[in-house]
């Protein structure tokens, strides 16, 4: 009776070895055809999503910088809060750190289209083979990197320079009024790093929709129980990276 039992254990195993190769076989198969280049794969494609993010780039050009504007006003109105005869060098402070910022990004928002430069660009790529098609959607990707980039580089310098001019002022303050407009300043030079830029937001949703692509593939096979000398249905997850 035990013999038999190992034989149609061993039987078990032998079964359950065979039918997990043959659907994991297939899952690489799929995987090697479908997946070798997410750049194609991946939806929407950077491409596209630069395509649709330039028709929109004009309408959303003073939205974009309104966190910096935001931080620029708030410490230019402390320089001038703190403006002193005697110590003329904290208004000139405020104005130039503030005043430089919001002239910086008015500018920006009326001439800075880098979605807009990018989709031209890319239409003039062909796209008639697969590699054509590799290439394009690869340097679609890295103007996506490049717009986030510039984004993170504004957010940080803003930041540090507004943050540190208020927090210059502060410190200088002797009446209330310029105390309370340097506080304010102080708080809202944080505006660009909790409001990120648009193009970084882009960049993170489209590293999401990249990595759906390689989701957890399930099949069915069998598992030995080796406490009943016997096998059971299981799932067997292929993860492909």
């Amino acid at each position: 009776m035990s013999k038999l039992l190992k034989k149609k254990y061993c039987y078990g195993m032998v079964f359950s070895h065979v039918l997990s190769l043959f659907f994991l076989s297939s899952a690489h198969a799929i995987s090697s055809e479908q997946f070798d280049y997410p750049e194609l794969s991946v939806v929407p494609r950077a491409s596209d999503r630069i395509q649709t993010e330039s028709h929109d780039e004009a309408n959303r050009s003073l939205v974009t910088f309104l966190p910096l504007e935001v931080s620029a006003v708030s410490t230019f109105v402390a320089g001038i809060a703190s403006y002193d005869p005697g110590r003329f060098q904290l208004f000139t402070t405020g104005a130039i750190v503030g005043g430089g910022w919001l002239l910086t990004s008015l500018f920006l928002s009326l001439t800075y289209r880098p979605y807009s430069e990018a989709a031209r660009e890319l239409s003039q790529r062909p796209s008639s083979t697969e590699r054509d098609k590799l290439s394009k959607e690869r340097a679609a990707e890295e103007f996506i990197h490049s717009g986030a980039d510039a984004g993170s580089h504004m957010k940080w310098i803003s930041f540090l320079t507004n943050f540190g001019a208020s927090f210059y002022l502060l410190s200088q303050a002797q009446n209330p009024a310029s105390t309370a407009y340097a506080g304010i300043a102080v708080g809202l030079s944080l505006m660009p790093i909790v409001f990120p830029f648009h193009w970084n937001r882009v960049q993170t949703e489209q590293e999401e929709y990249k990595k759906r692509i390689y989701s957890p593939i399930a099949s069915l096979t069998l598992l030995p129980d080796l406490n009943n000398h016997t096998y059971v249905p299981g799932l067997a997850f292929l993860l492909a990276f």
